[in-house]
């Protein structure tokens, strides 16, 4: 994930970061920034610059007095509605009554799955600038993860019948 920024004191701001390692990379008004530890990086002034936070909960520069903010935050409502629609399948995959219209796997397998998906689905929300496309996101990761338990089901059935 790549962020510029124009910063009316510090300049041009180029600002990396790895989804999945947490690598940052840094560099002002094209002058990479030598990195000195994990979230501190100098400029070949020698003014130090840190990062504070992270991918999830937002990144922010702090260099001199001068604060930016590189990254936002992960909204209230990203969270919310994903912790909802992962519930509502957990309670779909507990409830017998539920699982006669429409069988899902539960269990571990089921709340493995539903768990690495809702995680992915937090960083794919993430990815997207657009409260809109935010939601169409997280919907569609949780129909995805509804579809797949549901394969899943008719699967393991199959092959508890073919015994």
């Amino acid at each position: 994930m790549k962020q510029i920024i124009d910063h009316p004191v510090i300049g041009h701001i180029e600002y990396t970061e790895s989804n999945w390692t947490g690598s940052k990379s840094l560099s002002i008004n094209g002058i990479p920034l030598q990195k000195t530890s994990k979230k501190t990086f100098v400029t070949p002034e020698g003014i130090v610059a840190e990062i504070k936070g992270n991918y999830l909960m937002g990144s922010t520069l702090i260099m001199g007095q001068e604060t930016v903010r590189l990254t936002p935050s992960i909204t209230w409502y990203e969270i919310a509605v994903t912790i909802l629609l992962f519930a509502f399948i957990m309670v779909w995959a507990n409830v017998p009554a539920l699982l006669l219209i429409v069988p899902i796997i539960g269990g571990a397998i089921g709340g493995a799955i539903i768990g690495a998906l809702g995680v992915a689905t937090i960083f794919l929300a993430k990815m997207a600038t657009h409260p809109v496309f935010k939601l169409l996101i997280i919907l569609g990761m949780a129909l995805a993860t509804f579809l797949l338990l549901f394969v899943l089901a008719i699967a393991f059935a199959s092959l508890v019948v073919a015994l």
